[in-house]
């Protein structure tokens, strides 16, 4: 009797053996498969994206994503006024800048000029001074452009909207003022703007 259970337990132990050796060759074999599908994905060459770029309002990014830009150069006189976005012709201008006149802003010309902007409150640099609501006496723009603009800038979680105004030159003799008007409105994902 002794030795029969002698062989049983041997037998159990071959069978154990037998079970954690397969179970390693499974591991192995499962290990170096996807080792492999790591290796293969990482050489394989990137996709190459063809950049280009052209004066379309739109720059597409992805498919869920773009972004519409504007730049647009500006020439006006005292009393004129230039809609960057048309009219609507119920709620009226949407994007508007008239050039109220040419005047001194400390020893320098300055353009006066009134901005309606989707009936939001715009910014400007502390270059600029604010003479009323969205009206402002806006000196020729130096190097550091940003302090001397009229600009409105706005995020919400999936939407991105800049808009900024800025002197380029102030002519008395011909009294026009040159204007640089750039507009971006970004979307990207989760977004129903």
């Amino acid at each position: 009797m002794d030795s029969s259970s002698l062989h049983i337990t041997e037998l159990s132990q071959v069978i154990w053996f037998a079970v954690a050796l397969a179970a390693a060759f499974i591991g192995v074999v499962m290990y170096r498969r996807s080792r492999s599908v790591i290796e293969a994905e990482n050489t394989a060459p990137a996709p190459i994206v063809k950049a280009s770029y052209s004066d379309a309002q739109t720059v597409r990014v992805l498919d869920s994503q773009h972004f519409d830009r504007l730049r647009k150069p500006l020439h006006l006189t005292p009393g004129q006024h230039a809609d960057i976005f048309p009219a609507h012709p119920v709620v009226g201008p949407r994007f508007r800048i008239s050039l109220q006149a040419i005047s001194k802003h400390g020893a320098e010309d300055a353009a006066h000029l009134s901005v309606v902007y989707a009936g939001v409150r715009v910014s400007c640099g502390p270059l600029a001074k604010e003479v009323d609501f969205n009206e402002f006496l806006l000196p020729q723009a130096p190097r550091d452009e940003s302090r001397c603009a009229i600009f409105h800038y706005q995020e919400t979680s999936h939407t991105l909207e800049f808009m900024r105004i800025k002197v380029n030159a102030i002519d008395r003799s011909t009294n026009t003022v040159a204007l640089e008007v750039v507009q971006m409105r970004g979307r990207w994902p989760g977004g129903d703007a």
